[in-house]
């Protein structure tokens, strides 16, 4: 009896490990697909700041394309504590200098501690242009109706070249390219403050424009006679929150927001 135990004490051990050679790989690819998934969220969430801080200040000559991939890399690709102690934002964040992985989170770091993302620069943006199409047309009467014609928006693309931990057949496997994609339009609806917002506030608000002053200082007079705080036709107070106090201005020079710009 003792032969045949041995016997099936060793088919047991070749089994099992028949079984790690195929469980092993499948259980380091599982945590490397949660860390390759970690970054392609993030490529997600970069494309989306640089969109929007494109589609904010359209002007390039403004804020150009390189400063935009410098503060998302900054932003977006670096531990949260590497520009400053305290993990705030700041005006000038840059990642130009940085040109090794020490400052990249630990998630993104393979099983022996190298770092997926070889450095910020790995990380590149380009933009393409996005029609709005459809969209377009649905907004361009309104567009028209204010004076604000809106345009075709922007499409940033963010990759990432990060180092290839799946492929673990290869000597010398090649890179995965992950990444994403944001398409944002803006500036057609938009305001450049109080003066702007009246100003286009004025194309849609007829009695601005259409009822001459003095009927409308008429109106306001029969009014007040009947209800002491009633409106006051023609006039557009743009700024939803008011001013702190009566010595405190608005962005158009107005002392409050009490007061109509007509």
């Amino acid at each position: 009896m003792t032969a045949p135990r041995q016997a099936q004490r060793g088919q047991a051990m070749s089994e099992f490990i028949i079984a790690l050679a195929v469980l092993l790989p499948m259980f380091l690819a599982v945590s490397y697909l949660g860390r390759y998934g970690d970054l392609q969220q993030r490529a997600q969430q970069a494309s989306r700041y640089a969109a929007f801080q494109r589609a904010v200040q359209p002007d390039d000559k403004q804020l150009s394309d390189a400063t935009i991939a410098d503060q998302m890399r900054a932003r977006f690709f670096l531990a949260h504590d590497a520009l400053a102690k305290d993990g705030h934002l700041r005006s000038d964040d840059s990642a130009a200098k940085i040109k090794d992985d020490k400052n990249q989170p630990a998630l993104w770091r393979d099983l022996t501690g190298k770092a997926l993302l070889k450095d910020p620069s790995q990380v590149t943006l380009q933009w393409g242009n996005a029609s709005l199409g459809a969209a377009n047309k649905d907004v361009g009467y309104i567009s028209k109706l204010i004076g604000k014609p809106m345009k075709d928006g922007r499409v940033a693309m963010v990759e990432l070249n990060l180092f290839n931990k799946l492929d673990l057949a290869g000597a010398a496997p090649k890179n995965i390219k992950v990444g994403a994609a944001t398409a944002a339009a803006g500036g057609g609806l938009g305001s450049a403050g109080s003066a702007d917002t009246a100003a286009t506030a004025a194309n849609v608000n007829a009695s601005s424009k259409l009822i001459p002053g003095f009927v409308t200082k008429v109106v306001d007079l029969a009014v007040a006679l009947f209800e002491k705080d009633g409106p006051d036709f023609g006039c557009i107070k743009p700024d939803v929150v008011a001013a702190q106090d009566k010595n405190t201005t608005r962005l158009d020079g107005a002392p409050n927001n009490s007061t109509c710009l007509h």
